[in-house]
């Protein structure tokens, strides 16, 4: 699971990169979307349905968030196997975000 989080955090790099490292806020808004794609899904909503709700509810946070981040999150949410639907995957996520070393895979300015 850390080594799908980590991908995807490799991923969303580009959106939220400041001085080669992702911004503490861009992580905390991440962790509330992965919680409630979460909520979602224990609803019963679809991917593609969770997915729509999410980009009209975050529509503010803009094109890369809403064609490229939430439906990205979304995926991650909605691949996980039922049982870690009680675990608190957005606590995961954040800490993952937040600890993730890019400077690695970012060219310095």
């Amino acid at each position: 699971m850390r080594l799908t989080l980590t991908v995807l955090a490799l991923t969303l790099i580009p959106l939220a990169v400041q001085a080669d490292e992702i911004a503490p806020e861009a992580c905390e808004i991440t962790a509330g979307i992965v919680a409630e794609a979460q909520a979602l899904r224990v609803d019963g909503d679809t991917e593609r349905r969770a997915t729509r709700k999410l980009n009209r509810a975050h529509a503010e946070l803009g094109a890369s968030y809403t064609e490229q981040v939430i439906p990205l999150l979304t995926n991650y949410v909605y691949m996980q196997p039922e049982a870690a639907l009680d675990q608190d995957l957005a606590a995961f996520w954040k800490q993952t975000c937040l600890t993730t070393d890019l400077s690695s895979v970012l060219p310095g300015d």
